[in-house]
């Protein structure tokens, strides 16, 4: 699937359950991914989330089970609770936003995790040179205790 560059948006479950959904890319309009735009896509093995897109909402990508590879742009400010969550085969996380995206919080201020708690055992975390000491010392290293630079 190509989602052309006049999308401005991935709605809410527009590619809920589409378990043939192999690959898609995502046009350079897109600005926001909406909540289980794309959960349950259970044959998707990777995915590339260009820089325009600022927002992945609540669980976005959620029970992707096939999902092997993340890259996100640079773009991305926040990351909605779940919207890696029950991800089991990701085991690479591409981030190129040079300040760690923000994760959802609670209405008493607690954290939202956005991946499964088991990611952190298996899965790594590449980033840009200049920010991983940002992202070893936020949140994402809650996920990830592989935190390595990109080549």
């Amino acid at each position: 699937v190509v989602i052309p560059d006049k999308v401005l948006n991935i709605s809410s479950s527009t590619f809920y359950g589409c378990s043939a959904l192999v690959s898609v890319t995502i046009g350079n309009g897109v600005n926001m991914i909406y909540d289980e735009a794309f959960s349950k896509c259970s044959a998707l093995t990777s995915i590339v989330i260009p820089d325009n897109v600022t927002g992945i909402l609540d669980k976005a990508f959620y029970e992707c089970s096939a999902l092997i590879s993340v890259t996100i742009g640079g773009g991305v400010t926040g990351i909605g609770a779940s919207a890696f969550g029950k991800c089991l085969a990701l085991n690479k996380f591409y981030c190129y936003a040079t300040t760690p995206p923000g994760f959802s919080k609670d209405s008493y201020g607690f954290t939202l995790s956005p991946f499964s708690s088991s990611l952190k055992s298996y899965a790594t975390l590449y980033v840009p040179a200049r920010s991983e000491t940002a992202y070893i010392n936020s949140k994402w290293a809650d996920y990830f205790k592989n935190i390595e630079v990109m080549d």
